[in-house]
């Protein structure tokens, strides 16, 4: 994703977005990217405040995390006994 809109060959975990030349446009087409290929609702602030690739992988891990939570059969409503 970003090799593509950065026009990279190659990128490190710690390079960081804006060094490589990322700049408000990019923002808005990476952030748009993600939220698309990720399904969570990535922000923004989110890439400004997390520039590099690990530092958003790990802020997008934790909200796909809590959107699968939030969804699973375990926190919905009562739940039916069973006799063992």
């Amino acid at each position: 994703l970003w090799c593509d809109l950065l026009k990279v060959e190659a990128i490190g975990r710690r390079d960081n977005f804006f060094d490589l030349g990322g700049e408000s446009l990019l923002v808005m087409r990476a952030v748009a990217r993600m939220r698309k290929i990720f399904g969570v609702d990535v922000q923004l602030r989110n890439l400004f405040e997390r520039p590099t690739l690990a530092e958003l992988a790990e802020a997008i891990d934790g909200m796909r995390w809590v959107a699968n939570s939030k969804g699973s059969p375990l926190s919905e409503g009562p739940r039916e006994e069973i006799e063992l």
